[in-house]
């Protein structure tokens, strides 16, 4: 195999363990909220965009710009049909969000 190709994918595995793991401390630190905002802030999908670049090209990546904000916004809307719904229980929460 390609000796770049362990070298990206070694990368990957470092930043996004790096990622969960900040995240996971500032949890600890500052309370569920706090880690769930950090956990969620769009600076996933810049770590997503730079290896899809890195990996394949900056021509992918720019492609892929195009359907990050739809993915987002269906993302946002799960979320707040969840939180709506799941007043009434665990299950019709997550059931009626993945039915909308």
């Amino acid at each position: 195999m390609d000796p770049a190709f362990w070298l990206k994918l070694s990368l990957s595995f470092i930043v996004g363990s790096l990622w969960v793991t900040l995240t996971t401390m500032s949890a600890e630190r500052f309370g569920s909220k706090v880690g769930g905002l950090i956990g969620g802030l769009p600076s996933t999908v810049v770590i997503a965009l730079l290896f899809i670049g890195f990996t394949q090209s900056p021509e992918v990546a720019a492609q892929a710009t195009t359907v990050m904000p739809l993915a987002q916004g269906l993302n946002g809307l799960f979320v707040l049909t969840f939180m709506g719904l799941a007043r009434r229980g665990l299950w019709q929460g997550v059931v009626g969000a993945l039915l909308i």
